[in-house]
């Protein structure tokens, strides 16, 4: 049997942790090839490692197999307050060549998240990877999301008279954030009006989301803001009428993130 060593994560694992993540995701494209292919290189997988130990307040762990390295983890906080205390085990945070290890680079990992009172612990896992899956399973995780890929055929695109639509950029947060409040024909009355019905209060939190106060509409107009100069939304496209702005939409390209299964779990203090 094997001797399973755990140290925390440090600068000096990048490399060995690179050369893990690119053999994972080799495998995950045999699965599923429209995954891009330039993450099995490991300097590219490489870079993903580091992005997320570069993360604010990022920790994590390493395990070695009779001193040669098998496997990490790392984790790091997301600053939105609708995750919870929260830690994210993002999709290049973690890979084994064990499924089994993940699950002794969790328990070491997550002494400290809870130490911090970060209690609210999500994961990125591959979704063809039934044992991986399973070891966060057996961690007291759940299923909450599942993201996918698939190829777009060509489709034919009949614009309506009078209406333009071209890529978003920085210019159109404004116009874009707007948008995302419902119309009346969307079926929601904002809480409070006459028109508040018992459906729409039981909705509760999501009608607190789709109808923001001046707070969260900053925030949006922030986030959504950032992610246009820095480029992480893709394809974001804007729809004019005459002139005037009707509507805001975007596909996010998520890298090698998709075809993964987020899995959540909640550290109870005791």
């Amino acid at each position: 049997m094997s001797r399973i060593d755990l140290l925390p994560f440090g600068d000096e694992h990048l490399g060995a942790a690179g050369r893990l993540l690119a053999e994972r995701h080799r495998r995950h494209r045999e699965a599923e090839p429209a995954l891009p292919r330039r993450y099995e290189d490991p300097d590219e997988a490489r870079r993903e490692v580091e992005a997320a130990w570069r993360q604010e307040h990022a920790s994590g762990a390493v395990a070695l197999s009779d001193g040669r390295f098998a496997g990490y983890l790392i984790g790091a906080p997301r600053s939105s307050p609708a995750w919870g205390p929260n830690v994210w085990v993002e999709a290049a945070g973690h890979a084994a060549e064990d499924a089994e290890l993940v699950r002794y680079l969790y328990g070491a990992a997550a002494v400290r998240w809870v130490e911090d009172a970060r209690t609210a612990h999500y994961a990125l896992v591959p979704a063809i990877d039934s044992g991986l899956v399973d070891a966060w399973f057996r961690l007291g995780f759940g299923q909450q999301h599942a993201h996918g890929i698939r190829e777009v055929p060509p489709v034919a695109f009949h614009r309506p008279p009078g209406i333009t639509v071209r890529r978003a950029g920085p210019a159109d947060v404004e116009a874009a954030v707007i948008s995302r409040e419902p119309r009346a024909h969307d079926g929601f009355a904002r809480p409070g009006s006459s028109g508040t019905t018992s459906r729409d209060m039981h909705l509760g939190a999501h009608l607190k989301h789709v109808f923001p106060d001046a707070s969260q509409l900053k925030t949006r107009r922030s986030s959504l803001g950032s992610k246009l100069l820095e480029g992480h939304l893709h394809e974001g496209f804007c729809g004019y009428q005459r002139g005037a702005h009707i509507r805001f939409g975007h596909a996010v390209c998520s890298r090698n993130e998709s075809r993964y299964r987020l899995l959540q779990a909640r550290s109870i203090l005791r």
